[in-house]
C-alpha cells in the first residue's frame, strides 16, 4: 500500500509540472463601492433569462494552447459575465456586479449565509459571544426579518486553551425557490426535536414570515445520522425519522405528510467497540439511508447507504418513493477515497468513481425496477485516484469538474466521451458559474501568497480579482437569475 501511494505521489508530481501554467492578468476597471439603504429601494425582481450553454465546439476552443507571454495593452477587455455574484467579506453581504464593476454592500452582520432565489437566510450576532439571531434577507426590496434567537455555540481549541463563539448549530434550510424555511429546534428542557416550516412572504413592500404553517415532533434526537433535510421539489421537503424518509407537501392546505421510503432493512456485522466485549462475536446492525440527491421530478432519490461498522465503505442507492424499489450502483464507494454521483436528468444517474471510470445509467420509469448500462469510460485515462470535485452537468451533454489531484479544470463530452483541460485550478476551492462559461477560485503561490482569480475558460489568463473580493471572503454564490 505504501509502494502504491508513493508511486501515486510521483504520478501526481509530474503532472502537475507538466500542466501549463497561466501568468494571472490584472485588468484595471474603476471599482465603484456603494452602500444600499436599509428602506425599500427595489420593487420589481428582474426575471430570469437563459442562454445556451456552451457548446461542442466552444469546448473545442478552450483546448487552445495557453501562453505566458503578456496581453498587449491594447488588447480588448474580455466579455465579462452579466450575472453577479454575492460573497461576504468583513461580516457583509456584498455583490459584484460585473459589467458597471461595481461592489453593492447589501447588509452587515452576515454568518452562515443560505442563498436561495432572492433570499438570503443568515445568522446575525446580536450579543458578542452570547446570543444570534436567524435572518430572512430579501434582496430587492433590502428588507429583512428576525424569526428567533438562539445562544451562540462554544468551540474550544485545545492547542490554545481559547474559546471561538460560532452561530447555533440548528439545522436550517431553503427551498431553491425561495418560498419556504425550514429548521429543527431543540427544547433544552424536554430534550425534544421540533421540526417547523414557514412560508417565505415577499412583496414590492419587503419580507415577511407566515406563522408555522407545518410542525412536527420528531421521535428522535435530530443528529447525525438523521441531521438531514432535502427537497424532493421546491414545494416538498423530505427529512429522517427511525421508520425512513418522510415527505410534506407544503403547497397543499392544510399540508399533509407522508412515509415516502421505508427505512433499510439490510443488516451488516458490527464488531464491538469495548474490547471487554469483543469475545462475544460481532453483532448485527441495519444499514441507514442518507439523502444525498433527488431527481428532478422528486420521483427518485440517490441515496448513501451508510453501514454501521467502522472501516467499511458505504454505498450508492437509487430508491423510488411509494413503491420502495432499489437498485444499488456496482462498484460504487464512499469512504476515504469517496465516489461521486449526480442526476444527469430524470432518468440518468452519472456515477463518477474515484479511479476515474464514468458510467452513466438509465432508469426505466414503467415495467420492471432495473436500470440499464448506458455507457461506460475512463474520463481521463491512465489516472489512479481522481478525486472529481464540483460536478456541473450542462443541458448539452457535457459535465464540467475539477480535480483536487491534478488541479485542473476539465469539460466532459458525454457523447464522445473526450475530456478537456479548460483550465488551471491549484486549489479545491472554485465556483463554477451556473453554464460553466467561468470559474472563480483562489490560486496560492509557492510563497504562500494568495490570488482570488476569475477564468474565462477560453484559454486566455485568467484576470485577477483580488481588489474585488479579498483572499479573506467567503460564501461566494453566483446568482442564477442571469445570462452570463
Amino acid at each position: 500500500m505504501r509502494t502504491k501511494l508513493f508511486l501515486l505521489f510521483i504520478c501526481l508530481i509530474g503532472l502537475i509540472g507538466c500542466l501549463p501554467v497561466r501568468e494571472p492578468v490584472a485588468v484595471t476597471r474603476p471599482v465603484v463601492v456603494t452602500e444600499m439603504p436599509t428602506e425599500v429601494s427595489v420593487s420589481t425582481a428582474v426575471p430570469p433569462t437563459h442562454t445556451p450553454p456552451p457548446t461542442a465546439t466552444q469546448a473545442t476552443a478552450a483546448t487552445a494552447a495557453p501562453t505566458n507571454t503578456p496581453l498587449p495593452t491594447n488588447t480588448p477587455e474580455p466579455a465579462w459575465p452579466t450575472t453577479p455574484i454575492l460573497f461576504v467579506r468583513d461580516g457583509a453581504l456584498q455583490r459584484w456586479l460585473p459589467q458597471t464593476n461595481e461592489v453593492e454592500l447589501l447588509v452587515d452582520g452576515v454568518n452562515y449565509p443560505i442563498y436561495a432565489s432572492d433570499i438570503v437566510v443568515f445568522f446575525r450576532e446580536t450579543k458578542p459571544q452570547e446570543e444570534y439571531a436567524l435572518i430572512v434577507f430579501h434582496m430587492p426590496t433590502r428588507t429583512e426579518v428576525e424569526l428567533f434567537r438562539q445562544p451562540a455555540g462554544e468551540i474550544p481549541n485545545i492547542r490554545t486553551g481559547e474559546t471561538r463563539y460560532v452561530p447555533p448549530g440548528t439545522p436550517i434550510t431553503v427551498s431553491e425557490n425561495g418560498r419556504w424555511l425550514a429548521y429543527v429546534l431543540q427544547n433544552k428542557e424536554t430534550e425534544t426535536f421540533t421540526l417547523s416550516v414557514h412560508e417565505i412572504q415577499t412583496s414590492t413592500q419587503g419580507v415577511a414570515l407566515s406563522q408555522v404553517i407545518f410542525s412536527r415532533e420528531l421521535p428522535m434526537r435530530f443528529k447525525w445520522p438523521y441531521a438531514f433535510l432535502t427537497w424532493p421539489t421546491a414545494n416538498e421537503l423530505s427529512w429522517m425519522e427511525p421508520d425512513g424518509i418522510w415527505i410534506a407537501k407544503l403547497d397543499e392546505m392544510p399540508v399533509t405528510s407522508e412515509l415516502a421510503i421505508l427505512a433499510s432493512t439490510n443488516m451488516a456485522r458490527v464488531y464491538p467497540m469495548d474490547p471487554a466485549k469483543q469475545d462475544q462475536g460481532p453483532q448485527w446492525a441495519a444499514t441507514t439511508y442518507i439523502p444525498s440527491r433527488w431527481s428532478p421530478d422528486g420521483r427518485f432519490l440517490l441515496a448513501i447507504e451508510r453501514f454501521p461498522s467502522e472501516g467499511q465503505s458505504h454505498v450508492f442507492q437509487i430508491i423510488e418513493r411509494g413503491s420502495n424499489n432499489k437498485f444499488q450502483l456496482p462498484d460504487s464507494a464512499i469512504g476515504e477515497l469517496s465516489d461521486r454521483a449526480l442526476w444527469l436528468d430524470q432518468t440518468r444517474v452519472l456515477h463518477f468513481r474515484f479511479n476515474g471510470l464514468v458510467r452513466i445509467w438509465q432508469i426505466p420509469l414503467e415495467g420492471e425496477f432495473l436500470p440499464k448500462l448506458e455507457s461506460e469510460f475512463e474520463a481521463i485515462p491512465g489516472y489512479e485516484y481522481l478525486e472529481a470535485e464540483n460536478l456541473l452537468p450542462l443541458p448539452n451533454n457535457h459535465l464540467r469538474f475539477s480535480d483536487t489531484s491534478g488541479r485542473g479544470l476539465y469539460d466532459l463530452d458525454l457523447a464522445t466521451q473526450k475530456t478537456l483541460i479548460i483550465g488551471d485550478s491549484y486549489t479545491d476551492r472554485h465556483l463554477w458559474s451556473p453554464s460553466g462559461q467561468y470559474a472563480l477560485w483562489i490560486n496560492y503561490s509557492n510563497q504562500g501568497e494568495a490570488q482570488v482569480l476569475l477564468d474565462f475558460l477560453n484559454g486566455e489568463p485568467p484576470v485577477d480579482m483580488t481588489h474585488i473580493f479579498g483572499t479573506n471572503s467567503c460564501c461566494w454564490y453566483w446568482e442564477p437569475a442571469g445570462s452570463e
